[in-house]
């Protein structure tokens, strides 16, 4: 008895042969034996399986497996393709032109905080400055070398700091706001000296104004003059990336003379 059947794969055509399905979910395909042991045996059950059988392997499903996996191979180098240029990938090239990017917005950011260091550290240097040198003066009181001691406080104070150039530094009678008597920038009470001349004992150089000698001060208890040191100087700036201009500052300090009893106008 001849039987004719198609195999699960749908591609072979089994003459002669009876096949079984074989319930097995790790043998898929179809197994199949010659008829005369299904003669000799009228009753095949799922549990036997003949070694003469021959498994029916889908040609068209290998082939369909192969198509898909050549698709997507492809697909994948034309992806590759779009990031590559003559063999070499270009994405190595777009990452050192993103460094090269990131480094210089960083080293212009480091130029910058550079800068402003340097100018607050100017600035705390030039504010200290005006606070000796009106302590210095102050203690001074009226003797002759009053404005020699707050000139050289200044020099010393500034030496170091090459980013500021002192203009001018002006020794004034100061107000209860602390400006010179008169109104800020006046000088009808003020020693004003040009730069930052320094002094040294016993050569206390001219000062440009002379409205507010020491000897003109007074010292007396309770009524005693207020004593302000006002420093103008120059801050430039020590990267020239930016191009940016000199800055023109002032700061200044006020303290009140030394009272000293002794002096002939009390």
């Amino acid at each position: 008895m001849s039987t004719r059947s198609r195999n699960t794969g749908g591609d072979r055509i089994a003459q002669g042969r009876r096949t079984t399905a074989v319930d097995d979910p790790c043998l898929p395909h179809v197994m199949s034996w010659p008829a005369s042991d299904v003669a000799a045996d009228p009753a095949p059950t799922q549990h036997r399986i003949a070694v003469s059988g021959q498994v029916a392997v889908s040609k068209q499903r290998v082939h369909r497996g192969w198509r898909q996996r050549t698709r997507l191979w492809r697909a994948q180098h034309r992806e590759r393709a779009r990031f590559t240029r003559g063999g070499k990938a270009v994405a190595r090239g777009q990452s050192l032109v993103e460094f090269a990017l990131s480094i210089s917005i960083l080293m212009l950011l480091m130029l910058a905080l550079l800068d402003l260091g340097v100018l607050l550290m100017d600035h705390l240097a030039v504010t200290t400055a005006s606070r000796q040198a009106a302590l210095a003066a102050a203690s001074a009181a009226t003797h002759s070398q009053a404005d020699c001691n707050a000139l050289a406080a200044i020099a010393i104070a500034t030496a170091h700091h090459t980013g500021l150039t002192v203009t001018r530094i002006v020794i004034y009678e100061a107000a209860a706001n602390g400006w010179e008597l008169g109104g800020a920038g006046t000088t009808g009470y003020a020693d004003v000296y040009t730069g930052n001349p320094g002094c040294v004992a016993n050569t206390t150089p001219m000062p440009t104004i002379a409205n507010w000698l020491p000897a003109t001060r007074h010292a007396c208890f309770y009524t005693e003059n207020s004593l302000g040191v006002e420093i103008d100087y120059t801050f430039t700036w020590q990267t020239t990336v930016f191009a940016l201009p000199a800055l023109q500052i002032t700061d200044h300090a006020v303290v009140p003379l030394a009272a000293d009893m002794t002096v002939g106008n009390c």
